[in-house]
């Protein structure tokens, strides 16, 4: 019964090696966004929030951006609603976000800004994928 619950030497060696790609990863956009959010790092994870939300269902433009709220965000990262809050406001009078009728969405992709983090990210992720790929475990 308990071989069902071994993992085989490979499999592990596998393991180990995308846990340690994925936090190496992980780090990086941490350093990233804390650089981008002056060291706020629940500011940094607001963001990536709310992106990750309105893009969800997007073909890559602001024209189709779902907005969220403030309590949808809270909610999503387990936040008291006033922290959550009063990011929204920092990363409103940044420039970052935009307050719609119907809640925030970030700031246009066509920012100068935007898109030098897009590529950022990108890269980033790239190169996971690369590291990823180089110990056999395939995306």
């Amino acid at each position: 019964m308990q071989e069902d619950f071994q993992t085989a030497p490979d499999e592990m060696s596998l393991s180990r090696a995308g846990v340690r790609i994925a936090s190496d990863f992980l780090l990086r956009w941490s350093v990233a966004a804390l650089t981008r959010h002056q060291g706020d790092l629940l500011e940094a994870v607001v963001f990536a929030c709310l992106a990750a939300g309105n893009f969800r269902h997007s073909a890559g433009d602001n024209s189709d951006l779902q907005p969220l709220t403030v309590s949808q965000i809270a909610a999503s990262l387990q936040q008291p609603y006033e922290t959550v809050r009063r990011r929204f406001i920092a990363l409103q009078a940044k420039g970052s976000v935009l307050r719609t009728k119907d809640g925030f969405v970030v700031r246009s992709v066509a920012h100068p800004d935007s898109e030098d983090m897009a590529k950022d990210q990108l890269t980033q992720v790239r190169k996971l994928l690369r590291e990823l790929a180089a110990v056999g475990i395939k995306a």
